[in-house]
């Protein structure tokens, strides 16, 4: 077990060689070993499968919906705030930036999301205030 690292405690990874080719065109798999019981289900990772859109969005003091049109099949979205003002993020068109979850100048809200029916995320500023966000889809 000099080269194994525990995962939990039936599997170990093999750190001689954690990850290699298998045999399905080049994919990347983690080598493990079950040391006892069995281990089931499926693993999907997510990310970049068939497509990405980025977008450009002003954030205004009243709330807007980030994604009007989400990418289809999304699995995640990060938002960047460009502009110089603080923008407020929520999930309906209720949010303040008094209730918003706050992201300033160049910080990101990153999401690993998997839109069957498709996740709303609403941005307002402070009144008076306006900020452009940087939108990255990955479906």
């Amino acid at each position: 077990m000099a080269n194994e690292s525990p995962v939990n405690s039936a599997l170990f990874m093999d750190r001689s060689a954690p990850i290699g080719n298998s045999d399905d065109g080049g994919r990347r798999s983690l080598h493990v070993k079950v040391t006892s019981g069995n281990v089931s289900g499926t693993f999907e990772p997510s990310g970049l499968k068939t497509n990405l859109k980025n977008s450009v969005h002003l954030v205004t003091d009243t709330p807007t919906l980030v994604t009007p049109v989400p990418l289809a099949d999304r699995n995640a979205i990060t938002i960047r705030v460009i502009g110089s003002e603080t923008v407020y993020f929520g999930n309906s068109s209720l949010i303040t930036n008094a209730t918003g979850y706050p992201k300033l100048t160049l910080e990101e809200l990153a999401m690993d999301i998997r839109d069957t029916v498709g996740v709303e995320v609403w941005a307002v500023c402070a009144p008076g205030k306006t900020s452009e966000l940087r939108i990255l889809e990955i479906a």
